[in-house]
């Protein structure tokens, strides 16, 4: 019975490994629903970056990278992950070419049957090869396949399907002294089908760059590329069927020997990039400089006999004047049009995220120049897209807001409606920086995600923006709603409330805030209920400064699905005894949320207040209702500086006591209380590693030690993003500044580690503008508060471009420069053959000095397109305002 039983077992296995089911253990797996934990594609973390991506046909993804293991060189490696999270192949991952040469510029394109076909640059020449790898990870050709080996110079190679199994590569080939485009196609048993070293597509005059390529559906493909014949960057493409001829060439056919103009309007067009019409043509955007001011992104649509279908040069998708938008990408919207994105500068001086829909007749369906996807702090860039299959699409891109450079993704409906949480879904925040995600559709309504750091890593996020559809947690919170029922103005009410976890994996709890009128505390905001565990307690303690009907909402962030919790709360003020008499308060040490609970017979400013409590007041918060703000009130400050205001019955104060003690006031009952008391903030219990308001001050003076008045300061939190102004002599005496940051809602307006930003704009007194970074510690967080003085500079008397730094470097540098006046900045990086390869559009940026890494322009070595550049001779010019120059630099490896 037994060997019957092994027998049986082994059959099971044998048949399992047959058909290529059987999984190694090191791949039992499974998509994380934790964003800083993913998917590796490969062990190790010797340098693998530029991941390329496509679908496996199974809901999974083949990726494919460059992989500096072992060696100083780069190599090909490919990997496929399934629908599931796991891994399919050798846990090394599979080395595609085999060469002894370094290999860049890799692509990647499904061969229809569950593997893909890749190809790449290498050799001393630097040749184009390809391979095919079948979806067991075997290699399909003996040797590579040589796409074009000629003598001269290929680089950027382009892929697509050619729907029998192979694949049409489109490059750059200098073959003819400049830049032109020239094609291949290699079917599926790895054979050449076109001349050798490839069919000229476009061979004009001048340069032609950059190409990108869809099939046509019938065995060819359609070419799009930035064109320099007319000594100015346009758009043009060209169709080639699956024999290798160019098409329609004769008789005033519309597909021209060198392609057709599809944007050729002044000033520059580039960036183009490429989706099926679905009808045997294509749409094509680019990002363009027709207005002379910013940049803008157009489309255009070509059908298959090669002529445009839209307005003459493209349409506009978005074309908002305070700010350029660029690098767009593009996927269908399902019906014959296309859903655009691109990385756009409208709102400030850092990327943002925006999207638009346009359908196939040329019309724009969304909001007026797109609908934001991601409009969160700092940079966000590289985006990509897919279509969600249901007239949508999944976006990602690279994101800064936390410092370092994370993933983040949102799904957009047919309507352009968001659908995921607000400024996308986080899908990798892992530590150090992540980088140029990739993305391909999981069939399903979701995507797989790919991105490079250290490693390559993958996740799929599902059609409902999770990461995982493992087990997830339920939250109950008793009572709901939170009623307190009857309290007395001036007096604490407490309550308990209990949090439940009635789902099938643990809860966690990261943070609860409120939002209320009313003076709060929380005993604890993070805790984890585990799974089947009994409810976890918090005690709730409100005063209310004021005779007023208290209704708010309690808010919750955990890691349900459809975080956060919102539950309403309930409190009834009455008013105290109208008799006044003796009231006797205990301050703790830091923070105390307080009102003054008795008239005490004459009119008392801020400064009367701290006199009265003692020294041991360190400063006092009031909200200043007409400039909507909180206002921080100081004993240094002069008596009569505006932050000195009235105190009045009703009202809330934060009070900042350095030690413990007990304060008495005598007086009588306020009358004609305000019934609508001013926003206060929430306080944790019990914590010296956040605050929920903070105070930052300082005095600003010339060199010669006066002090200066009417000079904008902006304090900004750059963890949270928070930030206010406030301008010097108007609110805290001459020369002096104070701006308090405060969380209504319950949240944080400061944290051990968080990173301030103070910026002084003094250019419209003759003073450069300054600014510095200060990272608060424990010590501030206690006293909630850090001052900064500023000595401001005479801004510079004329505009400058500077000498780069280092120089030589590798593979990062900074750009200097000095600006007279307020300018419009780009800056353009060009080779020795004059060709512009990086362009930086900085934006509007302040008179002063930009000398120091946080105010220059950084070049991290890379093109437009992400690719390092080889060592040699550049130059950058500066273009800021009138003002144009340029310098050299050398990049040495």
């Amino acid at each position: 019975m037994k060997t019957q039983m092994f027998q049986r077992r082994f059959l099971i296995i044998v048949i399992l490994a047959l058909a290529g089911l059987w999984i190694p253990q090191l791949s039992l797996a499974a998509w994380p629903g934790d964003p800083n934990i993913n998917v590796p594609m490969c062990p190790g973390d010797d340098g693998q970056f530029l991941p390329k991506i496509v679908s496996d046909g199974s809901g999974g993804a083949i990726i494919t990278w460059l992989d500096e293991r072992g060696s100083t060189r780069e190599d090909v490696y490919v990997q496929r992950v399934d629908a599931n999270g796991i891994v399919r192949w050798t846990e090394n991952c599979v080395y595609i070419s085999g060469s002894i040469y370094s290999e860049h510029d890799h692509i990647i394109v499904s061969d229809g049957s569950g593997g893909a076909i890749i190809a790449w640059i290498s050799g001393f020449s630097q040749d184009i090869y390809a391979q095919r790898v079948d979806a067991s990870g075997t290699l399909q050709w003996t040797t590579s396949a040589p796409i074009c080996t000629g003598s001269t110079t290929e680089r950027f190679p382009t892929i697509a399907s050619d729907g029998s199994g192979g694949a049409i590569i489109a490059w750059m080939d200098q073959r003819g002294g400049n830049w032109d485009i020239y094609a291949q196609r290699v079917d599926a048993s790895g054979t050449l089908k076109w001349t050798k070293n490839g069919v000229p597509i476009c061979t004009a005059s001048g340069d032609q760059w950059y190409p990108t390529i869809v099939s046509d559906g019938s065995g060819g493909a359609i070419i799009t590329w930035t064109d320099y014949r007319s000594n100015n960057f346009d758009i043009y493409a060209q169709r080639v069927d699956a024999s290798g001829t160019v098409r329609w060439t004769a008789n005033g056919a519309k597909w021209t020997a060198n392609g057709v103009p599809i944007c050729t309007v002044s000033n520059e067009q580039s960036y183009s990039t490429i989706i099926s019409d679905g009808s045997g043509g294509a749409i094509i955007t680019w990002h363009d400089y027709r207005s002379g001011k910013t940049w803008d992104i157009y489309a255009q649509r070509v059908n298959a006999s090669g002529i445009v279908q839209w307005t003459e040069n493209g349409v506009p998708i978005c074309t908002d004047a305070s700010g350029s938008q660029s690098v767009p990408d593009i996927a269908s919207d399902s019906f014959g049009g296309a859903i655009i994105t691109w990385r756009d500068l409208r709102n400030s001086d850092t990327w943002d995220i925006y999207a638009q829909r346009v359908d196939a007749s040329g019309v724009v369906q969304w909001t007026e120049n797109g609908v934001p996807i991601c409009t969160a702090l700092y940079d966000q860039s590289g985006s990509h897209i897919v279509s969600d299959g249901f007239g949508g699409a999944i976006i990602t891109w690279m994101d800064k807001r936390s410092g370092d450079y994370d993933i983040y993704a949102q799904g957009v409906d047919a309507s352009g409606t968001v659908k995921w949480t607000a400024d996308g879904v986080a899908v990798c925040t892992a530590k150090y920086d992540q980088e140029y995600p990739t993305i391909v559709s999981d069939g399903s309504g979701g995507a797989i995600i790919a991105w490079g750091g250290v490693n390559i890593y993958a996740q799929r996020v599902f059609s409902d923006g999770s990461l995982s559809h493992e087990p997830q947690p339920r939250i109950s919170v008793t009572p709901n709603p939170i009623d307190f029922g009857n309290i007395t103005v001036g007096e604490a009410a407490q309550l308990t409330v209990s949090i439940s976890n009635i789902g099938e994996a643990d809860l966690n709890v990261t943070d609860i805030t409120a939002d209320l009128g009313a003076i709060w505390k929380i005993s604890e905001t993070s805790f984890t209920v585990a799974q089947g565990a009994k409810a976890h307690e918090i005690t709730l303690t409100l005063t209310a400064p004021a005779e007023v009907q208290i209704e708010g909402t309690l808010t919750i962030t955990s890691n349900v699905l459809n975080s956060p919790t919102k539950i309403k709360i309930l409190a009834d003020a009455r008013p105290i005894s109208q008799c006044g008499g003796t009231v006797v308060v205990n301050y703790s040490k830091g923070i105390n949320m307080i009102a003054v609970p008795l008239d005490p017979g004459e009119t008392w400013r801020m400064s009367d207040l701290l006199k009265h409590i003692g020294p041991e007041a360190s400063m006092v918060i009031w909200y200043d209702k007409g400039a909507g703000k909180f206002t921080t009130f100081m004993p240094n400050f002069p008596e009569n500086s505006p932050a000195n205001a009235t105190v009045e019955g009703g009202e809330g104060y934060i009070l900042m006591m350095t030690k413990a003690k007990e304060v008495t006031y005598e007086g009588k009952a306020w009358q004609n209380v305000s019934g609508i008391p001013s926003p206060t903030v929430v306080l944790s219990e019990g914590s010296d590693l956040k605050t929920p308001i903070f105070a930052v001050t300082g005095l600003i003076k010339g060199q010669d030690g006066s002090y200066l008045d009417e000079i904008n300061v902006t304090v900004c939190n750059l963890t949270t993003g928070q930030k206010d102004v406030a301008v010097t002599g108007a609110t805290a005496g001459h020369g002096r500044y104070v701006v308090t940051l405060a969380s209504f809602a319950g949240g944080i307006a400061a944290q051990v580690d968080d990173t301030f930003l103070i910026s002084v704009e003094a250019s419209h007194r003759g003073f450069t503008n300054n600014s510095v970074k200060l990272n608060i510690t424990r010590d501030d967080i206690r006293s909630a508060n850090v001052a900064f003085d500023f000595t401001l500079e005479k801004k510079p008397a004329k505009t400058a471009l500077l000498q780069n730094y280092p120089n030589p470097f590798n593979p990062e540098t900074w750009i200097p420069y000095d600006l007279a006046a307020d300018a419009s900045v780009e800056i353009a990086i060009y080779n020795v053959q004059g060709h512009r390869i990086r362009t930086f559009s900085l934006g509007a940026q302040p008179a002063g000095s930009h000398l120091t890494r946080d105010k220059a322009a950084y070049w991290n070595g890379r093109s437009d397109t992400g690719e390092l550049v080889s060592s040699g001779i550049y130059f950058y010019h500066l273009k800021a305002g009138e003002f144009r120059a340029t310098k050299k630099m050398t990049i040495l490896k």
